[in-house]
């Protein structure tokens, strides 16, 4: 018999997807798919992650701010304990990042982006490379929280490792009685564990599980990429630099040359396809998202409001050369129509400017006619 995986589909009926099948998906149903597999690996995986408890809470159910030590009391109280800068690594790969990667086993071509030296209390060092990327935060998460851990620098007395629920990655914080971070506990393997599946339920084994997870990452990937639209270039002065205009010259510059302006919801597309979360439905936007920004965006067509988050987003290389300079959308913002909707070609956030702003602000059209009707 083959194992299947049951997605919720946010309707009366329950979709089964096959596990060969997953290539099938639209992009809508493969993200919940993805919610809830990533939930599933981290039941199943062997490494050894904490199981955490829920967040600490106040009185009205609110979450708990506190300083390390008061933090390590609750713990304990609990009969629990503070979960070490290792073991967010694990639990961060749990959930889909590439996560810890021993000192000796680092190469210099490996993507890891922070070198953690914690010194333990009992003086012993751990010191190993971390790469948050590919991290799915539960589905209970509450938005950026910051989480203490149990390890200090190994050099720096005074700093403490905490780590992030939404984003799965650490920074130095220092040491101080009025710290305000939150606290999830880790518990011992029998405890239940707060995580309760957003998007159903799974029945896959381990193997079968990542096995699907690298293939439907690759069909997310390749949707995302298919939707996005194909922009020409960044527009050239004489000298090689970036053009800088304001929107009505953008605008007349790409209908002489066959094209038009993208829209809010194409570039935000565009920079999905580069790796940010994107753009976030209406729909699917969930009070507990973090979301940077809700996009009220006035087409000709009528208004097309959506959430954008522009974390993970990477500049494509033919632009580096270019520094930060902002993209111009046909996209008037919704709440001010004297200014339009624009994307940092640098960072990746979306925002609105005045029309007539033309200094930084340049313009990569929509050429290609037919992929818009598509």
């Amino acid at each position: 018999m083959r194992s299947r995986i049951v997605v919720g589909c946010f309707v009366a009926v329950m979709c089964e997807v096959a596990l060969a099948d997953v290539s099938d998906c639209n992009l809508r149903d493969c993200l919940k798919l993805q919610d809830s597999l990533n939930a599933r690996i981290e039941s199943l995986n062997p490494a050894p992650a904490p199981k955490l408890s829920d967040f600490a809470r106040n009185s009205d159910g609110s979450i708990r701010n506190m300083n390390q030590w008061d933090a390590e009391a609750y713990c304990e109280k609990q009969g629990f304990r503070l979960p070490s800068a290792r073991e967010f690594a694990y639990y961060s790969q749990s959930r889909g990042a590439t996560g810890l990667i021993e000192y000796g086993d680092h190469k210099t071509s490996d993507r890891a982006n922070f070198l953690i030296k914690v010194g333990n209390p009992d003086n012993t060092e751990d010191i190993f490379y971390f790469d948050g990327h590919g991290y799915h935060p539960p589905s209970s998460n509450k938005g950026n929280i910051w989480l203490w851990s149990s390890s200090g620098h190994l050099y720096e007395s005074d700093q403490v490792y905490i780590f992030s629920d939404y984003f799965g990655d650490f920074e130095l914080y220092g040491l101080s009685p009025y710290g305000d971070m939150a606290v999830r506990c880790a518990m011992d393997r029998g405890h239940e564990v707060y995580f309760p599946s957003r998007a159903g339920v799974t029945d896959c084994g381990l193997k079968e599980c990542l096995k699907l997870r690298d293939k439907l990452n690759g069909r997310i990937k390749q949707l995302i990429i298919n939707q996005a639209p194909k922009l020409s270039p960044v527009v050239q002065s004489a000298d090689g630099s970036a053009r800088f205009m304001n929107q009505q010259d953008a605008m007349a510059y790409c209908e002489s040359q066959g094209g038009r302006l993208p829209t809010a919801r194409e570039l935000a597309l565009f920079a999905q396809s580069t790796g940010a979360v994107g753009l976030i439905e209406m729909a699917d936007h969930r009070p507990n998202d973090h979301s940077s920004i809700i996009i009220k965006a006035r087409n000709p067509d009528g208004d097309d409001p959506f959430y954008y988050e522009d974390h993970l987003y990477q500049q494509s290389d033919g632009d580096i050369q270019y520094g930060a300079i902002s993209l111009w959308s046909s996209s008037f913002n919704g709440t001010d129509t004297g200014d339009a909707y624009t994307l940092d070609d640098y960072r990746g956030s979306i925002g609105s400017e005045n029309v007539g702003v033309s200094e930084y602000h340049s313009v990569r059209c929509i050429l290609d006619m037919k992929a818009k009707k598509n």
